[in-house]
C-alpha cells in the first residue's frame, strides 16, 4: 500500500513519462515529414533508449531519476537558448520547439524539487505488519 505523498509522485512521474514518449513520437513524425525517412533507425533507437529510461522512471529506480532531470534540463535550456538566439519569424516548428523546450524544463522542475516524487522514489509505502502482528504506526511526516 503506497502513501497518498507517494501515489501523488508516481502519478507526476507517469505525467513525466507520457510527456518524454509524446515528444519521442511527434519528434519521429515531424523528423520524417520533414527531411524523410533517411535517419530514421537513428530515430528509433533513440525512442528505444528514452522508454527503457521511461520504464526505470516508473519502476522507482533513483538513477532513472536524476538522469531523466539533467538531461530533460539541459536540452530545455538548450532549446530555449536556441530559440532565443534564432532571430526568423515564428513558425510551427519554433512553436513546437519552444513547448517541447518548456515541457522538459517542467518535468525537470518536477522531477528535482516534487517532494511527492521524492516519495516515491524513497518507496514511501505503508508499513506492512506480518499476519497475527499488531499493525505497524503510520509515519509521521
Amino acid at each position: 500500500m503506497m502513501r497518498a505523498s507517494a501515489a501523488r509522485g508516481r502519478t507526476q512521474v507517469i505525467g513525466v513519462i507520457n510527456t518524454c514518449m509524446t515528444f519521442q513520437v511527434a519528434v519521429i513524425v515531424l523528423f520524417v515529414a520533414v527531411r524523410g525517412g533517411e535517419r530514421l533507425p537513428q530515430q528509433l533507437v533513440r525512442t528505444l533508449l528514452a522508454a527503457g529510461l521511461c520504464y526505470a522512471l516508473y519502476r522507482g529506480a533513483p538513477w532513472a531519476r536524476w538522469t531523466t532531470a539533467v538531461l530533460y534540463g539541459f536540452a530545455g535550456a538548450l532549446g530555449m537558448v536556441l530559440l532565443a538566439t534564432d532571430h526568423d519569424t515564428v513558425n510551427a516548428m519554433t512553436l513546437f520547439q519552444f513547448a517541447m523546450a518548456t515541457s522538459f524544463l517542467s518535468c525537470t522542475v518536477v522531477l528535482v524539487l516534487s517532494r511527492d516524487v521524492a516519495a516515491y522514489f524513497r518507496r514511501d509505502t505503508a508499513v506492512r505488519s506480518p499476519p497475527g502482528q499488531p499493525r505497524a504506526p503510520d509515519k509521521v511526516q
